[in-house]
């Protein structure tokens, strides 16, 4: 598989800002052992990684509509207020 392939010999650079990440919690035994923990890519980052936890597996995070829906919700809030930036209670970024 080419996606296999390509992760082998991917080398992460540097990202100088926040990451979102939504994480699938629902593991079998043998997925918690063989799948990297998000904390991995901290060195690799130079704010910090929003993890948002989804009760689903990998494969059902974007297949389920109830999941996709979740993301979207928190996407869009975090679009709407992005972080570092304070809103008044006016509404006005500051």
């Amino acid at each position: 598989m080419n996606n296999v392939r390509v992760m082998r010999k991917f080398k992460p650079g540097f990202f100088d800002g926040d990451v979102l990440f939504f994480a699938a919690n629902r593991m079998s035994a043998e997925d918690r052992k063989s799948r990297l923990n998000v904390s991995f890519w901290q060195p690799f980052i130079g704010g910090h990684v929003d993890v948002h936890a989804i009760e689903s597996t990998h494969g059902n995070l974007m297949t389920d509509a109830s999941h996709v829906a979740r993301i979207g919700r928190v996407l869009a809030d975090r679009l709407e207020t992005p972080s570092g930036i304070e809103i008044s209670e006016a509404g006005v970024a500051e």
